[in-house]
């Protein structure tokens, strides 16, 4: 799906949305909420990010985005070593 980001701030980040004129599951992710330096932790503890992820009502839209990706950091609740592992377990489930 192709998105289109408009001018209107919200929060620290611009305004996602899709073809369709609808939101994206960024606008309602809660890291855009939170000090973002918690899903980079950098050989700390990614217990924070994933505390934020727990309850976010963006949670596996995220998850499926980043595994599409190789970022680093914390997305979807899982770190960049788990989403590599989900990965590897959805190709050898397929």
């Amino acid at each position: 799906m192709t998105v289109a980001v408009t001018t209107m701030p919200v929060g620290r980040f611009l305004r996602v949305v899709t073809p369709e004129g609808e939101p994206d599951w960024r606008d309602s992710a809660l890291c855009a909420q939170t000090d973002p330096a918690i899903f980079f932790p950098e050989g700390g503890s990614a217990g924070p990010a994933k505390a934020v992820c727990a309850v976010c009502p963006s949670r596996l839209p995220c998850l499926e985005w980043s595994l599409e990706r190789d970022e680093l950091g914390v997305w979807g609740g899982m770190s960049r070593a788990e989403r590599e592992r989900e990965q590897q377990r959805r190709e050898a489930a397929a």
